[in-house]
């Protein structure tokens, strides 16, 4: 199941990824008024560290697509991978 979702899923994906897929959308923790960029910047960035943490740390429970379990090493691509663009099929 993960090199099918790393292939269909995510790495032939032809749409913008960022407004596309967004792991870590925190709007709903304060929302935006004026003036508070600053404040919302550094609640999602502490945010990002303790999902980050969570992962690097293996604490999350078992999740599922289906009767498939998700992995950590699924969990884990959120924050450590890049990818490399090609023309059918990008490459991690």
């Amino acid at each position: 199941l993960t090199k099918w979702w790393d292939e269909e899923i995510y790495l032939k994906w032809r749409l913008p990824i960022a407004p596309a897929i967004n792991m870590m959308g925190f709007n709903c923790l304060i929302p935006p008024k004026v003036d508070s960029q600053l404040t919302r910047a550094s609640i999602h960035i502490h945010a990002c560290a303790l999902v980050f943490e969570t992962i690097r740390e293996e604490r999350y429970p078992i999740s599922y697509m289906g009767k498939y379990p998700l992995t950590m090493y699924q969990l884990k691509h959120f924050f450590n991978t890049c990818r490399i663009l090609h023309k059918e099929c990008d490459e991690l």
